[in-house]
């Protein structure tokens, strides 16, 4: 990544979500309605996936109104 952050960057996840007294993370790749993932994301999970880094994606929707 550090090679060329510009063409690196693009597509990390969103978020990290951290567990500091497990000692643990996780990445988080947010999705809203009707958006689907890029292939720069899915370039990253596969590589978090063959590291065994924990990542995670995120589908969000909106709730029904009342």
């Amino acid at each position: 990544m550090l090679r060329d952050v510009p063409a690196n960057c693009a597509g990390f996840p969103d978020l990290i979500q951290f567990w500091p007294r497990e000692k643990r993370y996780r990445m988080i790749e947010v999705k809203g309605p009707g958006d689907r993932l890029q292939d720069n994301q899915l370039r990253w999970l596969r590589f978090f996936s063959t590291h065994g880094m924990p990542v995670s994606v995120c589908y969000v929707q909106w709730e029904a109104a009342a």
